[in-house]
């Protein structure tokens, strides 16, 4: 099932400039594993060696956003969309 994940600047460089890339999968876990396999570059650089997303990253499904802890197994339904953003520092 075809779903769009939309990747910030920083991450778009090692998907070849897309911004906006096709994948597939039943959830975000299978979804990012898709995405790996036609842009392995962004694996390293959205999760750790255990595929655990960096904390400096935030996943929003349809606009909503998910807690690290939920986000792999989130369920996907054809046409839905990802953003993988990276969170503003500040001090």
């Amino acid at each position: 099932m075809p779903i769009t994940v939309e990747l910030p600047e920083a991450l778009a460089r090692h998907s070849g400039g897309n911004k906006e890339i096709s994948a597939s999968g039943t959830t975000v876990a299978e979804a990012l594993e898709n995405l790996w396999q036609s842009h392995p570059d962004l694996r390293s650089r959205v999760v750790d060696k255990s595929g655990r997303i960096y904390p400096y990253l935030v996943v929003f499904h349809n606009g909503r956003r998910l807690a690290p802890e939920e986000a792999p197994a989130t369920e996907l339904a054809d046409g839905d969309r990802l953003e993988i953003m990276t969170l503003a520092g500040g001090g």
